[in-house]
């Protein structure tokens, strides 16, 4: 029990650092394009993703 909640709070934290990545990436797509593009929407859109996927992750694990 205690083993899968330590490799789900592990995913809790890749999956916080990929929102970082992804929100950096997108940040710097959109100061090098100057304007909102496709790929800085698609950057945002899979930090976004990530950060609600780690939150999820993070809420199963507390409630068991």
């Amino acid at each position: 029990m205690l083993r899968r909640k330590f490799e789900m709070l592990d995913l809790f934290v890749i999956s916080l650092l990929m929102t970082g990545i992804f929100f950096g990436l997108a940040m710097l797509s959109l100061h090098g394009m100057g304007e909102m593009n496709w790929l800085a929407g698609t950057m945002f859109g899979s930090s976004v993703w990530c950060m609600i996927c780690g939150w999820g992750i993070f809420a199963y694990n507390m409630e068991g």
